[in-house]
């Protein structure tokens, strides 16, 4: 787009080949042509002038940008590097707290494991306790019975006793008492209703 400056020079050049032109016509008393000549070389000149004075101009103007443009480029630079410096403490940051995580995360794990091969062996613990039991409930009702049958015979023979041990008192243990009997009498009058 053209500017309003550069459009006011035109013109201001224009009216001063013209007026030339005019002068030299009516003071000079040379012919029109010659006149017109004239004013159309002076134009020129202007115009190659302007020209001439613009690009020197422009120029300076141009070697002023370019430095603005040198520290504007180079203050990006430092921006960039600052920004650079301060991603890499970020990063550096955010490394060391994923790396304390997967730490806390494998001890936490380590610790879950220990648990899962206690309680499996708690879980075989309990059962060999429990086999152990069921097999020395069934062995005392063996021995029981052998002991009744070793009376009834007369047979009684017993183990000698060891010197300095005593023998342990027999456990008395009590059979689960059998469940109630329903009565089936209740049950016909319930269903009667």
């Amino acid at each position: 787009m053209i500017r309003i400056s550069t459009i006011f020079i035109a013109i201001c050049m224009v009216l001063v080949a013209a007026s030339l032109g005019l002068i030299l016509y009516s003071v000079a008393g040379l012919s029109g042509t010659e006149s017109a000549i004239v004013a159309l070389t002076a134009l020129t000149f202007l115009i190659l002038y302007n020209a001439v004075s613009m690009r020197l101009r422009d120029r300076t103007d141009v070697g002023g940008q370019i430095a603005d443009l040198s520290r504007g480029t180079a203050d990006l630079a430092r921006q960039v590097a600052e920004f650079g410096r301060r991603l890499a403490a970020v990063e550096g940051r955010v490394g060391s707290a994923n790396s304390a995580a997967a730490d806390r995360i494998q001890a936490v794990a380590g610790e879950i494991n220990e648990l899962g091969v206690l309680v499996k062996q708690l879980a075989v613990s309990v059962a060999n306790h429990d086999d152990m039991l069921a097999s020395g409930t069934l062995t005392a009702a063996r021995r029981l019975r052998t002991n009744r049958t070793m009376n009834r015979t007369g047979s009684g023979r017993f183990p000698p006793k060891m010197p300095g041990v005593r023998p342990s008192p027999p456990r008395q243990r009590r059979l689960p008492s059998p469940a109630s009997p329903r009565r089936p009498a209740a049950r016909r009058k319930s269903s009667l209703r």
